[in-house]
């Protein structure tokens, strides 16, 4: 639907503005995420090119099909997260690489240079 729609193209805005624009986030001391893992996580080892520590997330995606954020596993994108807005760009970036987060979509599961969506300028949407 035309909501759907949006809701989709507004998030996707967020997260491009979050991951370019490091200024718009407060600089916290350490980014902190909730101790332990999500329940109900797919789990694979894979080679995503960097060393593996054992099984890493490969899907936040319930039973149900709601997405689970990977840092505080609420139910809502990684970019609409505010504890991962918190962070500074330097703490989101190695957060992001420890977890093995996409830097275009921000999905886990495989890295920029496999990333299927489209990067879009945030200044003239091309």
């Amino acid at each position: 639907s035309i909501g759907e729609l949006l809701k989709f193209v507004r998030t996707r805005v967020s997260i491009l503005e979050l991951v370019t624009d490091p200024q718009k986030v407060s600089t916290v001391a350490s980014p902190a995420c909730k101790a332990g893992k999500p329940s109900g996580i797919a789990r694979k080892t894979g080679d995503y090119g960097g060393k593996s520590n054992g099984p890493r997330p490969m899907s936040f995606v319930t039973a149900k099909g709601d997405a689970s954020c990977p840092c505080c596993a609420e139910s809502h994108a990684l970019g609409s997260c505010t504890r991962f807005k918190s962070w500074s760009a330097k703490s989101r970036t190695k957060w992001a690489r420890e977890n093995r987060v996409c830097f275009n979509c921000l999905n886990v599961g495989h890295w920029i240079q496999k990333c299927k969506s489209k990067p879009n300028c945030r200044e003239c949407s091309r």
